[in-house]
């Protein structure tokens, strides 16, 4: 799928010369995100095929993308050996393009023992209505 605009990681992907390039995969291209400073060893993982959803990309392919993925992050614990957990996040929100953050926490690192980026704590819904919105997913399980 095509993107109806330019897209920055399609360009990015394409890009050998691109000076956050960490290497080319068969399916993906792994690049340094920018916030090196509060996580050493932050990367995105470039899916080469622009798709605007994870639903959308074939399964197979998708397959291999997160077998990528788990090479990376083996890369950067490898590279980074005080590295204690990774966290991987598919968010899609400024680029609608498939990727992965690889963000490798380290100890006493900026915001440690909790998500890389401040979340709001939300208040709790009645059961009910977690009851309304799991059937509603439910239902569209079903179909096509």
């Amino acid at each position: 799928m095509m993107p109806k605009s330019p897209c920055i990681f399609c360009r990015i992907a394409a890009d050998p010369n691109e000076p956050t390039r960490i290497c080319e995969l068969p399916h993906s291209v792994a690049v340094l995100n920018f916030e090196q400073r509060d996580y050493p060893g932050y990367a995105l993982l470039l899916l080469k095929n622009h798709y605007d959803h994870v639903h959308e990309v074939p399964r197979d392919l998708f397959h291999a993308f997160i077998d990528e993925r788990a090479q990376l992050a083996a890369a950067i614990f490898r590279a980074f050996p005080d590295t204690s957990r990774m966290n991987y996040a598919n968010l899609g929100n400024l680029v609608s393009h498939v990727h992965e953050h690889l963000i490798p926490r380290h100890a006493g690192d900026h915001n440690a023992g909790a998500p890389p980026w401040p979340m709001e704590k939300q208040p709790r819904l009645a059961d009910a209505e977690y009851g309304i919105i799991a059937a509603r997913i439910r239902a569209a399980f079903k179909k096509p």
